[in-house]
């Protein structure tokens, strides 16, 4: 279970960058230094569409943006300004919540986990694997929905691929 909650970081990191990138047309990405997801004031003021990224969605009301990776709270930041009417942006921002409640004590500390420990957290309801689950499926739907109104790109997810291949494998020792 620790390990599920750890990889939710990368998962809504993923899910952030397409809808703010690929569905939303806000290419962050484009101001990363090579192949990597560092981004540099030397990029992001290298032309006027990095500048304002960087003043709206780098710079923070406590100080500049010097440099540094691309992180959540940055598509976070467009997410709020400009898409938060989009039909995914509230399973999103609960996805994103859930991270920042649960996943990150889950990371950096020691702590036994299973769903009573989930449970504890007001973000969650039901069966707490299953919710995030359930909110990971509302996220790529509202995105490959508004995907056919905006780039036209979806994220395709085989959901039942792991009851498939046990179906399988029982099918195969029969």
């Amino acid at each position: 279970m620790a390990d599920f909650l750890r990889g939710l970081t990368p998962a809504i990191f993923n899910l952030l960058r397409f809808a703010v990138e690929e569905n939303g047309g806000v290419r962050l990405s484009d101001y990363c230094v090579d192949d990597t997801t560092y981004v540099s004031t030397r990029t992001l003021t290298r032309d006027e569409i990095g500048i304002g990224y960087k003043e709206r969605y780098f710079d923070s009301n406590e100080r500049e943006f010097t440099g540094g990776y691309l992180m959540n709270y940055h598509y976070v930041n467009v997410i709020n300004a400009l898409f938060s009417n989009r039909p995914w942006a509230t399973s999103l921002h609960k996805l994103r919540k859930i991270e920042e409640e649960i996943r990150n004590p889950v990371a950096h500390t020691i702590v036994p986990v299973d769903e009573a420990w989930l449970k504890q957290f007001a973000v969650m309801e039901g069966k707490a694997s299953g919710s995030i689950v359930k909110l990971i499926q509302q996220v790529v739907e509202g995105l490959n929905a508004d995907s056919e109104n905006q780039s036209g790109r979806k994220l395709w997810v085989y959901w039942n691929s792991y009851q498939e291949m046990n179906q399988m494998l029982l099918d195969s020792l029969r």
